[in-house]
């Protein structure tokens, strides 16, 4: 919310001479949902506003600063409680005026008067006004006629003394009302009497950021003031005029924990366990709070978990790669712009697998084969790819079995895939062996069904083999990181984390950060190792459209 307002700084706090002048500005940071921490936004919280000069009537019962008047042979001797720019005096219907009647001012040293006067000002309208302020606590005052002489004035023949009071060393804070005696938490500050020893910019203020990192600390060492009357300050050690501008308080709340439902068990992390053998999936709910918008989203989990023993190659070959010497290389399907071969392949168990070997034979030099394995759906490949690698093949005529390295290792669910080559540079033989089965031929990509392809070979397979993550040689002096089965999705994104201090750390704001009308964010984990996960309470900040209001809304 914000609020704009002018606040006069008149009301006096302390006793001389330590009194100073004080405005109150009420705030309060509403909380109307269940919250483990309040963040104050720095970024979107905004105070705004100039400290300005205060003219006022010094003899008016409210005057902050108020004027004593007393006689002193033919003048009146005026006292202050503070020194302060002198600017007119207003002479009663009471006192015997007439034209040109003017009024002497002169300083005051003790009880000593000036010999002369500092400054004469005519009478308009019973009012005189100093063309040059000038700036005293004690002075007086001698009426004159037209021709200079004094005429008697009684200090009840003046109504006014109008004194103009600047900013003195202007400040803003939160008053700490649980300090004894109270104190002012700062916010901002500025030195010396702004618009008259000090240039008047000086009394501009732009503290938003300050006010959202005072009043954090204060909340976050008293949480009891949330959902209270807090008081902004703005003071001076002399009255004057705050010009509040722009004040808007932004507010976050954090929740660390999987429910903000009450009946909900409080549990300060949850274990999931898996039971290995095939790809398992736990899911757990993350709380969305209704009308709120998630702006991050962080998450730690420990893992126990224990690989599935995998070969260091598996597939459809014995668990050594044979050589492909006739009669082993002397068949297959050619591949070539824009001839795709593509061939479902069944997975009996869940697996993770880090790449794939090729049967392959280049029958053109600096051949280039892509390598793509999809998602099987009601029997046909759908979807994005699941992994993508590129094979070059500099040497044409001799069969390999060429090593495709996924950028990631991905996990394989016990599911029929599909795996497509192509040869985005030259050609290819994918070399075949027999068996049940049947290879597609097709000329445009994998958006086929199986009676549109240009060609269908039966009873053959492709030589191919799926490999098992290698863990990579860490830099020297660098431990070796851990590889991890594990996968975190949201919705049908996965998200990677990183792994630290014994962690794995997940940042799940860019999936997560949308508003959204759900009341739950929904984690599902997914792992072919056996044991356990420890998920420990997710850190989510959640902008708060009403968390925070300005109490006072009246313009002074």
């Amino acid at each position: 919310m914000s609020f704009v307002a002018k606040k006069i700084v008149n009301t006096p706090s302390g006793d001389r001479p330590l009194r100073v002048f004080r405005a109150t500005i009420p705030i309060r940071v509403t909380v109307n949902t269940v919250v483990d921490a309040v963040e104050i936004d720095s970024a979107n919280t905004i105070l705004q506003g100039v400290f300005e000069p205060y003219g006022f009537n010094a003899l008016a019962a409210s005057a902050p600063v108020t004027a004593q008047p007393s006689s002193l042979a033919t003048l009146v001797l005026i006292t202050l409680d503070q020194p302060l720019a002198i600017q007119s005096i207003r002479i009663s219907q009471s006192a015997p005026l007439a034209a040109n009647f003017t009024l002497a001012f002169y300083r005051v040293d003790g009880t000593t008067v000036a010999e002369k006067p500092t400054a004469i000002a005519p009478l308009h309208n019973r009012l005189a006004s100093l063309a040059t302020p000038f700036v005293d606590s004690r002075f007086a005052v001698q009426l004159r006629d037209a021709t200079g002489t004094p005429v008697s004035l009684s200090p009840t023949h003046l109504t006014e003394i109008n004194v103009q009071s600047y900013p003195t060393t202007p400040r803003l804070g939160i008053l700490d009302e649980t300090a004894i005696p109270n104190s002012l938490l700062p916010i901002w500050q500025a030195a010396g009497e702004i618009g008259r020893s000090v240039p008047s910019a000086e009394g501009q203020v732009n503290a938003g950021a300050a006010l959202a990192t005072t009043l954090q600390r204060y909340l976050n060492a008293h949480p009891e003031r949330l959902n209270t009357d807090l008081q902004l300050i703005a003071e001076s050690d002399a009255p004057c005029q705050f010009d509040l501008s722009l004040l808007t308080l932004a507010t976050q709340y954090v929740l660390q924990r999987f429910s903000i439902d009450p009946t909900y068990p409080s549990t300060p992390k949850q274990i999931l366990r898996f039971a290995g053998r095939e790809a398992t999936h736990q899911t757990l709910h993350l709380p969305q709070p209704a009308q709120s918008q998630l702006v991050a989203a962080t998450l730690e989990i420990s893992e126990s978990l224990r690989p599935q023993t995998v070969a260091t190659t598996v597939g459809n070959e014995t668990s050594d790669l044979p050589v492909l010497d006739p009669p082993m290389g002397n068949q297959g399907v050619q591949v070539h712009a824009p001839l795709t071969a593509i061939q479902q392949v069944p997975l009996a168990q869940a697996m993770r697998v880090s790449g794939m070997a090729l049967g392959v034979m280049a029958i053109a030099p600096n051949t280039t084969l892509r390598v793509a394995v999809y998602a099987d759906q009601a029997g046909y490949p759908t979807g994005q790819p699941v992994a993508v690698s590129d094979l070059p093949l500099p040497q044409a005529g001799h069969p390999t079995w060429a090593i495709a390295t996924f950028p990631e290792p991905v996990v394989l669910f016990a599911q029929p895939y599909w795996i497509a080559l192509a040869a985005p540079r030259g050609s290819a033989f994918w070399l075949t062996r027999p068996s049940p089965g049947s290879i597609n031929l097709v000329e445009d990509g994998i958006q086929f069904r199986p009676r549109q392809a240009s060609r269908v070979v039966e009873q053959q397979v492709c030589r191919y083999r799926w490999l098992s993550p290698a863990i990579a040689t860490p830099p020297t002096g660098q431990p070796t990181p851990p590889v991890s089965s594990l996968q975190l999705r949201v919705g049908e994104q996965v998200v990677k984390g990183h792994f630290e201090r014994g962690k794995w750390h997940y940042d799940l704001t860019a999936l997560c950060r949308q508003p959204s009308t759900a009341s739950a964010i929904s984690l599902v984990f997914s792992t072919t190792s056996t044991g356990s996960i420890t998920v420990y309470p997710p850190r989510l900040v959640f902008k708060n459209s009403t968390g925070a209001a300005i109490a006072n809304h009246e313009v002074k």
